[in-house]
């Protein structure tokens, strides 16, 4: 229901416009958002908390006032919202994981739009009303954004930050960010160790590219870093609160979901995979004794959030350690990885958004000693005979036997009677994993 009133031209000069506001349409819009029509065209939102209309000047510029002035109240239909998770289509329905209240303690309205698009508002401690209009369904790779944002992001409340000094990661953030948001809402500062004019134009063309504007791409020289960087940035105090919401209550149902079903798993890739990109380092040591070690590391200042890192690979069955460094206040999630994990970890696609790791890791699989063994997976069939391992080996019969024994110690191959065996359910999936290495 619209409610229609009429007031005489305010005093322009005042630097905050107010207005009465008639009791009778007072008492039964008090307290709840409205969307305010001055002289049926320029609208805003507004929570009337008070008895009269206060128009702040940001509003006031844009006004027309007359000496008769047409005001029309109309009630927003705010949704009815609790906290849930759910998957709909392939896609994550985020309503019931955007916060009920801002951290200063303010209700969180949301109003859903036409296109499954949700127009959040807020009211904030000046009585200003804070809004944003985001995508109610985002895909599940969405949440590599969300990994990124926990590795590199400000977690600010006063405005969303990402900086990075990785151009791959920093398109890759803004293309997920079109499921969430527009883009024209980013801004950019490219940060760079010298002028260049090349290289300016360069990164600014990527960027204009994935929609920011020109006009809010910002070019300065920094002494501390090594080429460039990249800072992207939207002045939201409530969009940085739904981001960093939704990023903790992804991360926290991770570590209680079953990832062996297929959307959980692509979940927790692309988040696991984000967070890599980030805060993530792996590399592989030599000892005295000419062994190899092969480590995956996550750095995080944070001990709470070190400890769920721990939590989600745990999650996949890898083993690891958090070790603190006073010194430099850093927390170090440490893992060492055998053939197994190395497998989990490339079937995981863990470094598939970071090139160098990705080789790195291609050639620990391949050099590693049980991969000359585990290879012949790939050429043999669900179930098996001794003449076929004859014709992969090439070998002689004695040498195949003792390569069938070994692999049911290591328990791909199981027996199903003389002279006849079959892959197991973890054979299947090494075989399927090596095919994919090797493609």
């Amino acid at each position: 229901m619209k409610y229609i009133f009429y007031t005489r031209k305010p005093n322009l000069e005042n630097r905050i416009i107010r207005i009465s506001v008639p009791r009778g349409i007072k008492e039964k819009i008090k307290g709840k958002f409205i969307e305010v029509a001055i002289n049926s065209n320029r609208k805003f939102l507004y929570k009337l908390d008070e008895d009269r209309l206060v128009i702040s000047k940001e509003n006031l510029s844009k006004i027309n006032f007359k000496e008769k002035n047409k005001i029309e109240f109309l009630p927003i239909q705010k949704i009815e919202r609790k906290r849930y998770f759910k998957i709909k289509e392939g896609k994550i329905d985020i309503l019931g994981l955007i916060p009920l209240k801002t951290s200063s303690n303010s209700n969180i309205e949301v109003i859903e739009k036409s296109n499954n698009k949700l127009l959040c508002i807020a009211k904030n401690f000046n009585g200003r009303v804070r809004e944003i209009e985001i995508q109610r369904f985002v895909p599940l790779e969405f949440c590599r954004l969300l990994g990124y944002y926990q590795a590199e992001g400000g977690k600010r409340i006063q405005d969303v930050v990402l900086t990075n000094t990785d151009l791959s990661l920093i398109l890759d953030f803004l293309k997920l960010s079109k499921e969430l948001i527009n883009i024209p809402l980013w801004s950019a500062e490219i940060k760079l160790l010298k002028r260049n004019k090349n290289k300016e134009e360069k990164l600014s063309k990527k960027l204009v590219n994935q929609g920011i504007i020109p006009e809010k791409i910002k070019i300065r020289t920094e002494k501390k870093i090594k080429d460039f960087s990249i800072r992207l940035s939207i002045s939201s105090k409530l969009l940085s609160e739904i981001i960093l919401n939704l990023m903790n209550e992804i991360r926290e149902e991770l570590i209680e979901l079953d990832i062996s079903k297929i959307p959980n798993k692509n979940i927790y890739s692309n988040f696991i995979q984000g967070l890599f990109a980030g805060d993530g380092h792996y590399a592989t040591y030599k000892n005295k004794e000419g062994g190899r070690h092969h480590r995956l590391i996550f750095y995080e200042r944070d001990e709470p959030y070190a400890i769920d890192y721990q939590k989600l690979l745990e999650k996949v069955g890898i083993k690891n350690k958090i070790i603190k460094e006073k010194n430099k206040n850093m927390c170090i999630v440490r893992a060492t990885l055998n053939w197994y994990f190395l497998l989990k970890i490339f079937d995981l696609k863990l470094f598939n958004f970071h090139e160098k790791h990705m080789m790195t890791l291609k050639n620990s699989i391949i050099s590693h000693k049980r991969y000359k063994s585990f290879k012949y997976l790939c050429q043999l069939d669900n179930k098996f005979s001794i003449q076929d391992v004859e014709k992969i080996l090439k070998k002689k019969r004695v040498i195949c036997y003792n390569w069938i024994k070994k692999m049911m110690n290591y328990g791909p191959i199981e027996k199903n009677k003389i002279n006849n065996w079959s892959l197991t359910k973890e054979g299947k999936k090494v075989r399927d994993i090596i095919i994919n290495l090797n493609k």
